[in-house]
Formats: C-alpha cells, structure tokens, sequence
C-alpha cells in the first residue's frame, strides 16, 4: 500500500489546512483586520492601522484569496462580492466561537483518549469556562431578544413593564445572566449553576455590573431545586448540558414553579445536517448532556404539561433550534 497517498493522509492534511485557517481567520477578526477592508485601503495601511506584521498580513491575505473570498489588486485587498461580511460586533462573536472550539477540542484530545473519561461540565479551566459562556452572553440575548421573543405571547411587553422572575438552569460564568438583566432592567432572576468555579466567575460578574440584588445564583443542580409554588414568569434550561437520564423531570420540576401562562425556552439540536448532529452529540456527551432534537423535546415538554410548543427560530451557529413551550394559563 502507497500510505504516501493513501485516503487517511489526504483527508488529514486537509484537516489539517482548515485549523490553519480556522487560526488565520480568528487573527483577522480578533485583529479587525476584514473591518478594514474597504476595496481602496492597500495592504501597508491596514497593517499599519491594525498593528499587524505587513509580510504575515500578506500571506494571510493570500489564503483567503486561494479560496476565493477576496483578491489582491495592486496591493489593495477587495472582498469578493458574493462573500457576505457581517457588524463588527458579530465578527468577535465568530472569533469567541473559534477560540471556543479550539481550546475545547484540544481539552478533548487530552481526554478522548482515557478509558474512564470523565463525562460532565467539570471543567477547571477559567478561559475555556469564559469562552463558552460568551456563545450564551450578549449577542445571544439579543438574538433571543429579536428571533425568539415575539412568538412569546405577551412576554415581550411584560418583559419591559412589569417586574418579571426568571429561572436560570445552568447559568454557567453569568454572562447570559448579566445581559438577560441589562436587557430588561426589570428583570430579576435566579440562577441554578452546579459547578462552583462557573459560580465564583459568576458571583463576580454580577458583583462588578451590581446586579446583586436583581441576580440570585445558586450552586446546585435543577435536579437538586426543590421549589414549591408558582414564583417564575420565565425559564431557560441550558438543555444540552443536562443528562438525558435527568432532563424529562427536570422540565417537569420547572414546570411546577412556572405560573400559569409563563413560557420555558430551551435548544433542540438541529436535526437538519447529518454530520452537525453527529458532532454536538458527541460534544454534549462529553458535557455530560444528551442530545435531544426538536421532536424528542417536544414529545418531554409535552407529557410535562406544556402546550404551545413550537420551534421558534434556528440558532445563529445552526447547530441548534430554539424550542419554545407554554405552561397553560389557569
């Protein structure tokens, strides 16, 4: 057998050609460099403006010209006009989510390996911790906020106008928690996170925003909240970082402290790609999460109790859904 060209070395060095992209196109984000690109500045002032070696600024250029996503004429980049830029904003958003794959993957690699691999969001590692819990912070809520919340019901306008409750199940380092609070100023919330390093970070973060008497995080599990009455108007549950094994009453025990009329909002996997699906199951595994899609959640919220369910909107990184469900009015 010629190894020299056999289908495993292809197929990984073409893996191996995309993580140095992956790490070119966080560089040019992270360094605003595509924010730059204007079709009339050349390569010098951009370099220039945004602190980055000329020389490596060309090359990187380059790979992005090989793919045909922009040219190089006369020393002046223009991005290729069926290539759709996005704000700035979202553009950090797409690096926090590279840097996020690529600190998880390498936690993997470390890991994967281990006959008694440790299942579960036990992680130790504060950079890794924060970069995940970015992908659920600001421009998720506001995504929420815009694609989501107007199939809601009344939920919107009550969000703004009256003083509301929300649970948080697995509210990780707090930044969803914070922009959920900034959002919606009237908004008070308590958090349910069982993993005491995410609660630290978070203590923190609600501290220095002073969001302490409107956020309440608590360190423990859904499965270890016990909560009589009707209190919450709202609830999210981080569902892919529940176990399948503990997930159907977890949304039951939501049920019981929702009052009559709240909604519950949470992710299904989309089922829509083959190979996504197969990639955040095993990534949920390794959570210690299921995977569970939109028909599996909607089957669970179902024999809950819940009524009006529906999928709201795809998520913007197309790897999940956003499922919605009702607590009947009384």
């Amino acid at each position: 057998m010629n190894t020299e060209n056999s289908n495993l070395r292809k197929f990984s060095e073409k893996i191996n050609e995309y993580m140095w992209i992956g790490a070119v196109l966080e560089v040019l984000l992270r360094g605003e460099v595509l924010k730059n690109i204007d079709g009339k500045t050349d390569l010098r002032a951009i370099a220039e403006k945004t602190d980055i070696n000329v020389n490596i600024l060309k090359k990187m250029l380059s790979i992005f010209e090989a793919l045909g996503i922009l040219k190089i004429t006369d020393s002046i980049p223009i991005i290729s006009e069926n290539f759709d830029m996005d704000t700035a904003e979202n553009m950090l958003v797409i690096a926090d989510r590279n840097s996020g794959v690529r600190t998880q993957t390498s936690e993997f690699v470390k890991q994967g390996l281990k006959k008694n691999i440790e299942l579960g969001w036990n992680h130790t590692n504060i950079e890794l911790l924060e970069l995940q819990g970015k992908l659920a912070g600001k421009p998720f809520v506001e995504f929420f906020a815009k694609n989501v919340l107007p199939k809601m019901g009344d939920l919107s306008r009550k969000l703004k106008e009256d003083n509301l409750h929300m649970l948080e199940v697995g509210s990780g380092t707090g930044q969803m928690s914070v922009a959920l609070a900034t959002q919606w100023p009237m908004l008070s919330i308590t958090c349910l996170e069982p993993l005491k390093t995410s609660v630290n970070i978070a203590s923190d973060r609600i501290r220095i925003h002073q969001l302490e008497e409107r956020i309440t995080i608590l360190n423990k599990g859904i499965e270890k909240f016990v909560e009589k009455g009707n209190i919450f108007d709202a609830a999210w549950i981080a569902s892919d970082f529940i176990p399948e094994t503990i997930l159907p009453n977890s949304i039951k025990q939501i049920y019981k402290t929702l009052r009559p009329g709240s909604w519950l909002w949470l992710l299904g996997i989309n089922s829509s790609n083959p190979l996504t699906n197969t990639i955040t199951s095993l990534r949920s595994s390794w959570w210690g999460g299921g995977s569970p899609n939109a028909e599996m959640l909607r089957t669970i919220l179902e024999q809950a109790g819940y009524t009006n369910v529906q999928e709201a909107s795809a998520s913007s990184s197309r790897a999940f859904v956003h499922i919605i469900a009702q607590k009947p009015e009384a």
